[in-house]
């Protein structure tokens, strides 16, 4: 069974907290009061208020190096075969079905691997690296394909 684990940023400070649990404070205020996320490890208090909106959840796999590949993550993959490589973000969900489930490699460059209707990829044996995040490394997104 895969860890179920959530990453975001700290609203005081923006360096990244990771936890089991999100929980969100006067979920359904009615006085204007603004909503107040928290992310924490299930026997503490919350006490590492979050931005939501970098809310990440762990894919359960990990890159070459051993680093954990989460949600919004940018990646590196190298196919040695034909010699090539290419940049792709990890996104939850499958717009190509009914079912919006599992984990996807959206690429971020046009390159032959996203001709494909729908890209999978056997993580045991891809050669994969973690090279950021799209919040701290906007930069290695270039222009995404298909905006």
């Amino acid at each position: 069974m895969r860890e179920i684990l959530f990453k975001a940023k700290r609203i005081d400070n923006g360096e990244w907290v990771n936890g089991q649990d999100v929980y969100f404070e006067n979920p359904k205020t009615e006085s204007g009061e603004p909503v107040k996320h928290f992310i924490g490890n299930g026997t503490t208090i919350f006490t590492d208020e979050i931005d939501l909106s970098t809310l990440c959840q762990y894919t359960g796999l990990k890159d070459g190096n051993g680093k954990r590949i989460w949600e919004n993550d940018i990646v590196l993959l190298r196919e040695e075969i034909q010699n090539y490589e290419w940049k792709a973000t990890v996104k939850f969900g499958n717009p190509n079905c009914e079912s919006n489930w599992g984990w996807q490699l959206v690429p971020i460059e046009e390159c032959d691997m996203n001709k494909d209707i729908l890209l999978c990829i056997d993580m045991g044996i891809a050669n994969c690296e973690v090279i950021g995040n799209i919040f701290d490394d906007p930069e290695l997104l270039g222009q995404l394909i298909n905006e």
